[in-house]
């Protein structure tokens, strides 16, 4: 893809020393010199256009992974909201186990607190033991009473001990689950930013190739309208230059010319006529007629000739017969539906099949025939030789 547009870009920069001679070009040094510049301005108008609608299809392109990246960034945001519910809920965690550690701690203390002060009151007493107690029973059932009075106290001081012992393990536990919560947290947290700068990355990639065909397609529609307007008045100029000899360049054919396409049965008519005109948004000088009739509807040969192209031309023409009648008359049949059907210096009758209706090198406005006439290399309207037929549809 990088190789592509680095290939339009040096056609646009070749293109700016043109339109730099369009600007300054001298006058024509006579007619034929002034139809020779308006075929080599369509020529190169016709290659800037081709150059336009391969980097339109480019950035279609382009605009179809945006699209998935779109896409990828609606999911990533999902996540990253499933991320923040998750820190949120580690956050409430945290703060409940911080406080079971510290209402341990406090009991820890406690237990801790009340182990010295029995301790202490040992201490402070004497040391007594548990046979001095017993025996100093003054009856059987004193005896009994200092009996379970010492099993009493020996049960407290054990389970004493065992509480504080469990004190201190709650505490290493809730204190392992609070490090182990944090470090989720810290992961999560990293797994989001890591994700919105993969998706940033990807967007801003692909919206700096977007923005930077937008404007190589800005300068190309800047070309194209300089050789438009180079056309329109080297056009005026020849009118010019003719009408003060008091001529005129419009030159109707005596001859019968053929309506170049079979008639058949369903719609036929004139859909684009000769001359300025705006398509897709684009304005430009359409250098023929175009003729709206179903697919494969035959294509016929306006008048006998000899056939000097036959095959696919790129710039929008598509598969193209062209044939030189004599006496400086060309005609071109273009946007037909497959490889035709007659050959380079192959002699044509009128009247003969040279093709068949398509719509064939890039055009979108339905099947028809395009058809053209040149006389002496300039471009004229077909109308001008071609009779319509009665029967057409509109």
């Amino acid at each position: 893809m990088t190789k592509k547009i680095l290939t339009l870009l040096l056609a646009a920069v070749l293109s700016l020393n043109l339109l730099s001679l369009i600007s300054v070009a001298a006058p024509a040094s006579s007619v034929e010199d002034a139809r020779d510049k308006i075929q080599q301005s369509q020529d190169r108008r016709e290659e800037l256009e081709a150059q336009l609608e391969a980097s339109k299809k480019e950035e279609q392109s382009y605009m179809a992974q945006k699209e998935i990246i779109e896409q990828q960034l609606g999911e990533l945001n999902s996540e990253i909201d499933a991320y923040d519910d998750l820190i949120s809920d580690l956050d409430s965690q945290i703060s409940s186990m911080e406080k079971e550690i510290s209402d341990a701690e406090v009991t820890y203390q406690d237990n801790i607190d009340k182990f010295k002060a029995q301790a202490r009151a040992t201490y402070e007493q004497g040391p007594i033991s548990y046979l001095d107690v017993l025996l100093g029973a003054e009856s059987f059932s004193d005896f009994l009473l200092r009996l379970d009075y010492v099993k009493q106290v020996a049960l407290y001081e054990r389970d004493l001990l065992d509480t504080i012992t469990d004190s201190i393990q709650t505490i290493q536990n809730n204190k392992a689950q609070v490090e182990e919560r944090r470090a989720e947290q810290v992961s999560a947290r990293s797994a989001v930013e890591s994700a919105k700068s993969s998706v940033d990355a990807k967007n801003d990639y692909l919206q700096s190739i977007v923005n930077k065909m937008n404007k190589d397609q800005a300068y190309l529609d800047k070309l194209i309208k300089a050789e438009q307007d180079n056309e329109e008045k080297l056009n005026q100029w020849i009118q010019d230059e003719l009408s003060g000899r008091g001529e005129s360049d419009v030159v109707y054919d005596t001859g019968d010319w053929l309506w170049p396409v079979e008639r058949g049965n369903s719609y036929h008519y004139v859909s684009s006529g000769y001359g300025w005109r705006t398509l897709r948004g684009k304005r430009s000088f359409h250098y023929a007629i175009d003729i709206a009739v179903p697919k494969n509807t035959k294509v016929l040969a306006s008048k006998s000739g000899e056939v000097i192209y036959s095959g696919w031309k790129n710039g929008g023409y598509g598969w193209l017969v062209q044939i030189d009648h004599g006496n400086g008359y060309i005609t071109y049949y273009l946007h037909l539906n497959s490889k035709p059907p007659v050959s380079v210096g192959q002699h044509v009758q009128k009247g003969q099949v040279i093709g068949y209706v398509g719509m064939s090198g890039g055009t979108s406005t339905g099947y028809h025939l395009d058809i053209r006439f040149y006389v002496n290399g300039s471009p004229q309207n077909p109308l001008n030789y071609l009779k319509k037929p009665s029967w057409l549809t509109r």
